[in-house]
């Protein structure tokens, strides 16, 4: 008995002294988003670090009105979770994904510390800068060369840079380009330079040939254009607008003659006429995955099918189709199978139903109030970051799964870091343990 209590002791001394470098975890994260399952360990750690502040401190951070933002949007979206358990046709996976969210709450306690330290958040920014713009001009050089600074080669004409051969490129670069955006306005002293940069990035998600990301980065962009202008940063907003159209009308030609891009934009066209075919072509053959969704909504609508149960719910529905059938052959069927709906809204509603539905906008809501308290004179610190958040979540997103730990990891590390720039500024020595 005395071991394990020796061992409990050094363990919590271990912890104490783990948590000083708490910033690398939080640091660490971004480029860990190049793998496919590593960047959930610095999450691990950082939960670690997290609830053992809570067993230890509890009204430090329960009690602490800083934090009741954060534990308010994490109940939002955390208890549909928990109310889909009851009737979820997958338990298991349910009751993992509530799991899993609760390590990010956690994480989220020593991830909004490490934001509210002054000397921190410069900091970030200028490691996001770096990170976005060595993945925007590795991307260049597979799209030049045929292959990246590792040696990945392009897939099928489209770029996937250091995340081959999954291609997720285009996405994260869209979700992080406010961030993105704003280092190159603060850090970089030349606009021609600003500029050449800034389209690096737009080329390489052009090419990335996700059209999710694409209306992600237009989402991104106008928002923060919008912020730009209102914050007086485009005081000669005519020169600007005036270098965007012609940077346009000289890059047409060039985007148009490359074969991989230009077939995206003939597909993508599919969607304004009244061809079903052309427009299930242009979703990526997503109609059939969306009519299911919606069936099984209506079927489950309080509570939906459990998360992460959408990949067993539609196979009884996928069913119904004529036999021999395709989701990608030429007759479409009526429903179709996925490991999840391809789309937040439907996602949200087949797994949590109309619980699921309420807590997504009663988070929103509630985001927006809390960014309507932020003084004019913190916009340059917080703007941008809420930007990300907006494009993260926002409702008619198509790509990852919302529930899957890939993207709700990236998401709340931002909600996390974003909420930390409302917040009291803290020295580095009251975000550490005592």
């Amino acid at each position: 008995m005395n071991i394990v209590l020796k061992g409990a002791e050094y363990f919590c001394i271990f912890l104490q002294w783990l948590n000083h470098y708490s910033w690398f975890f939080v640091f660490i994260f971004p480029p860990l988003l190049t793998t496919n399952a590593a960047a959930m360990q610095p999450i691990v750690v950082m939960a670690i670090l997290g609830l053992y502040q809570l067993i230890r401190q509890p009204s430090r951070i329960l009690a602490d009105s800083a934090y009741h933002p954060l534990i308010f949007l994490f109940l939002c979206i955390w208890l549909p979770i928990l109310f889909s358990l009851p009737d979820s046709i997958t338990p298991v996976p349910t009751l993992h994904a509530g799991f899993t969210f609760l390590l990010y709450f956690l994480s989220g306690i020593v991830i909004f510390q490490v934001g509210r330290e002054t000397d921190m958040q410069n900091k970030l920014l200028i490691a996001i800068t770096l990170v976005a713009g060595f993945c925007a001009i590795d991307g260049i050089v597979q799209l030049v060369l045929g292959r990246n600074l590792f040696g990945y080669p392009l897939d099928e004409g489209n770029i996937s840079g250091v995340f081959y051969p999954k291609l997720r490129l285009g996405h994260i670069l869209a979700v992080f380009s406010p961030l993105y955006f704003e280092g190159l306005r603060r850090y970089i002293p030349y606009q021609w330079l600003i500029w050449i940069l800034a389209l690096l990035l737009v080329l390489v998600i052009l090419f990335t040939g996700r059209r999710v990301a694409w209306i992600m980065l237009s989402i991104a962009s106008i928002f923060y254009g919008v912020y730009c202008f209102k914050m007086g940063f485009w005081q000669n907003w005519k020169k600007h607008l005036s270098v965007i159209g012609i940077g346009i009308i000289l890059l047409i030609p060039i985007i148009l003659l490359y074969s991989p891009f230009s077939q995206r934009i003939a597909q993508t066209l599919g969607l304004f006429t009244r061809d079903y075919q052309a427009i299930n072509l242009a979703t990526s053959y997503r109609l059939p995955l969306w009519n299911t969704a919606y069936a099984i909504s209506k079927d489950h609508w309080l509570n939906g099918t459990g998360v992460r149960g959408f990949r067993e719910a539609c196979k009884k529905y996928a069913d119904k189709n004529p036999k021999n059938i395709n989701i990608y052959e030429a007759s479409q069927p009526i429903y179709g199978c996925s490991t999840h709906p391809h789309s937040i809204l439907l996602e949200i509603s087949t797994e949590v139903g109309l619980i699921g539905i309420m807590g997504y906008f009663l988070f929103g809501w509630l985001f927006w109030r809390y960014m309507k308290k932020v003084p004019p004179d913190q916009y340059p610190n917080v703007i941008p970051w809420a930007i990300t958040v907006l494009v993260a979540v926002f409702p008619l997103d198509a790509h990852m799964a919302f529930y899957g730990s890939y993207w709700s990891s990236t998401t709340w590390w931002l909600i996390a870091l974003t909420l930390a720039k409302i917040a009291p500024k803290a020295s580095k020595a009251a975000s550490n343990l005592d």
